[in-house]
């Protein structure tokens, strides 16, 4: 959506003593001068060469660091520097756990990154990577597949991406910490950086050559829910003018369900320092505290022993809520605006999810793992996926007018005659489990061209991304890229920038008619194919009904992410599962 150009005109007031006195405007920032010297509204910052082709500038402060009186507060804009700024290191990870749930990051992490070719381009469309990590762990860089040089050349856009808040730093809710303020009062400070850093791009994105006014912004898994969100905030308005949504889950959370979850982290913060016994103990305990005296005590600990009231989940992530449609910062109704059509950002979308979207977790999990259930219960769980993240989001949208370009991920799975994919050793009770190439994650480097690049588990990449189908890699990521980039530069897929691939059309909602295209591959070349399949609860429920080991199945269901649509598949209370 176009913003408003508001040009200011020079003022002559005159004062009673008739001397004349001018207001004049502020200065303009210098053009793109296809340097890597820029000085944006903050001040000057060098860059460097990321490569032949790509310019970057890395590590760029784009608020003030959430510290001391500034934690557990909206973001500030960044003060102006007086020296430049070198910008040639990534900035620091914000705070979470390694991996095996030590201590890694800081709260100083507000920093974003930008990519933009070598050439004397102006106006270039703005793509923004959100990062994924369950919005408990990632950043905006570390991992080699998120360098956004690669997407920058291939599709002449300007790539930024930003480091966030993440876990009970960046969505915590309590009464004692509120201030009056109603987006600090909300708890979604991860959602407000990100709304802050969208900010900063309107400001200062024409200095790098950049257009404010196209700007799309794509995310996977936790980073697509966060474009799910940016949709529902009017925080957002105005700020973007398309999402990309890989393997995002749409659920959002009330207020009254967050700040029962802050209490649970103060409780669980008093245990742990042996302040309480049990959370019984810590209750009464905090029956005597007044509201200054907790939020004193929560800004006394340190972020790893915040991240300690939590639940581990396994992977270094930690069992949190976030995103809480508190009606200030996301709408009060959350992901039921988008059947209202009270969503404020009513912009093209492309969603999509794996094949095989649900294999990585349940190969990792014990409950599943090399367990009879399994492939039924992948299945399943994968169907439950598309369903909340594409099929539902893109009917809903589609019936209010707004086109969604729905899509499945089919790299390595297996076709339905059972020909393809690439199967890892099983072994276990299971011999023929399989994680395909189309699982959670694995296609994020063909978004951004980086194939060749390990994801953060190299013991699965290393099987998966074989040297024999490096070719298909390549094919099918150059062509996904250039969907996306007519995307960001039309608002549709249409059939690439060239115009020699299958057209990608939008969603219909009319039976039989095309819905989503399926990005696949036939031997070394890409298989792009419009398909009318679609998924319900009911086709899912046919599905598990059909299998011998549907009991099994529905239990595993129950007990993971999607255990509301499960509980509802055996006719019973989505409450029970006590989201």
């Amino acid at each position: 959506m176009k913003k408003t150009l508001i040009m200011s005109a020079l003022a002559i007031a005159l004062t009673g003593c008739g001397n004349d006195t001018v207001n004049l405007p502020e200065q303009p920032q210098p053009a793109w001068g296809n340097s890597t010297s820029v000085t944006t509204k903050s001040g000057h910052i060098y860059g460097f060469d990321a490569n032949e082709s790509v310019y970057a500038w890395l590590g760029i402060p784009y608020a003030e660091p959430p510290v001391g009186d500034l934690r557990w507060q909206k973001p500030m804009p960044k003060a102006a520097w007086d020296t430049p700024l070198d910008a040639f290191e990534k900035g620091e990870v914000c705070s979470q756990s390694d991996g095996d749930y030590n201590p890694k990051g800081s709260e100083d992490c507000l920093t974003l990154n930008v990519w933009r070719p070598k050439t004397d381009a102006t106006d270039l469309p703005v793509y923004i990577w959100i990062h994924g990590g369950g919005n408990t762990g990632g950043n905006s860089i570390e991992h080699a597949e998120y360098n956004g040089a690669r997407y920058a050349e291939e599709a002449n856009v300007i790539v930024m991406s930003m480091n966030y808040r993440i876990g009970p730093m960046g969505w915590l809710a309590h009464p004692a910490l509120r201030t009056g303020d109603k987006e600090t009062d909300s708890g979604n400070f991860g959602t407000l950086d990100i709304v802050q850093s969208l900010k900063w791009v309107e400001d200062n994105i024409d200095v790098f050559g950049g257009n404010a006014d196209n700007v799309t912004i794509q995310g996977q898994s936790a980073g697509g829910m966060n474009v799910i969100s940016m949709l529902l905030s009017p925080k957002a308005t105005g700020l973007f003018d398309r999402g990309v949504v890989i393997s995002g889950v749409n659920q959002f959370y009330s207020m009254e369900q967050a700040e029962t979850q802050g209490q649970e982290i103060l409780l669980q913060a008093l245990v742990n320092d042996g302040t309480a016994a049990d959370a019984e103990a810590a209750a009464t305990h905090v029956a005597g505290m007044s509201n200054d005296e907790i939020a004193t005590y929560l800004r006394t600990k340190s972020s790893p022993e915040v991240f300690g009231s939590l639940m581990p989940s396994g992977a270094g992530l930690y069992k949190m809520k976030a995103l809480f449609a508190d009606g200030e910062v996301i709408v009060a109704d959350g992901s039921e605006a988008f059947a209202k059509d009270t969503q404020p950002n009513k912009v093209p979308v492309i969603t999509g999810t794996g094949r095989d979207e649900a294999a990585l977790f349940l190969y990792f999990d014990p409950s599943t793992a090399f367990q009879p259930h399994f492939n039924t219960t992948e299945n399943a769980s994968s169907d439950l996926w598309k369903l909340n993240s594409v099929d539902d989001l893109a009917r809903d949208l589609t019936a209010n007018g707004h086109p969604v370009y729905a899509y499945q991920f089919a790299w390595g799975a297996h076709k339905q005659d059972g020909s393809g994919g690439f199967t890892l050793p099983g072994g276990g009770q299971v011999p023929d489990i399989q994680i395909s190439g189309s699982t959670h994650n694995i296609d994020t480097p063909f978004f951004f061209g980086n194939i060749d690049d390990l994801l953060s588990n190299p013991g699965l990449s290393g099987l998966i991304f074989a040297p024999d189908t490096r070719e298909s890699r390549v094919n099918l990521s150059e062509a996904i890229m250039s969907y996306t980039a007519n995307f960001a530069r039309t608002g549709e897929p249409g059939s690439g920038v060239d115009g020699s691939q299958t057209e990608w059309t939008a969603w219909s909602n009319d039976a039989g008619d095309d819905k989503l295209m399926v990005l696949g591959i036939d031997g070394d070349q890409a298989e792009l194919t419009m398909t009318s399949d679609e998924v319900t609860l009911t086709s899912v429920k046919d599905n598990i009904e059909t299998a011998s080991d549907s009991e099994a199945a529905l239990i595993a269901l129950e007990a993971g992410r999607f255990c509301a649509e499960a509980m509802v598949l055996q006719d019973k209370d989505p409450a029970d599962c006590g989201m």
